[in-house]
């Protein structure tokens, strides 16, 4: 029969129910609950914005380009469309992709988004301006699932119009 050292040299019962035991349980317990709840809150999509080397590209038709490259991983088990906006700034316009990307189930994409902004005079007058830095919220969705959207930060960059 199996016994603690400590048992066999005083003679007593082992004690298997000890407030060591017990914590060390409540510990499992908490770290096996946190594990299932994490694993229940995968998000089932996710996004990476890169901005590209270039700051941005001034159109002569009075708009200011930025480009980006996004890339969506569908974690989901289903085929789904992804589409984003730009939310708090009106003035920036999605110019480049104008429909939904299909992404199979377990897929990454890269997509090449471009992003434009009226100027509000003529370009060649920005071509000495400082840069100005517009902090954008990019809101990602599926098209076809309203429960899985994501945002992410980032940044438009153009000449100051101040």
């Amino acid at each position: 029969q199996w016994s603690s050292t400590n048992a066999t040299n005083t003679r007593q019962k082992v004690r298997l129910v000890r407030l060591k035991t017990i914590a060390y349980m409540g510990v499992i317990a908490v770290v096996v609950a946190l594990l299932a709840i994490t694993s229940f809150k995968k998000e089932r999509m996710l996004l990476d914005i890169n901005r590209n080397s270039d700051l941005y590209e001034l159109r002569s038709s009075g708009y200011v380009d930025n480009d980006y490259v996004f890339l969506f991983h569908n974690t989901d088990n289903k085929d789904h469309e992804f589409y984003f906006k730009v939310l708090g700034q009106k003035d920036i316009q999605i110019k480049k992709p104008l429909n939904p990307i299909v992404i199979k189930a377990g897929q990454k994409i890269k997509a090449v988004v471009i992003l434009r902004k009226p100027l509000k005079s003529n370009a060649t007058e920005y071509k000495r301006a400082k840069d100005a830095l517009i902090p954008i919220m990019i809101q990602a969705y599926s098209a076809d699932d309203k429960n899985i959207t994501i945002e992410r930060e980032s940044v438009f960059i153009a000449p100051s119009e101040d």
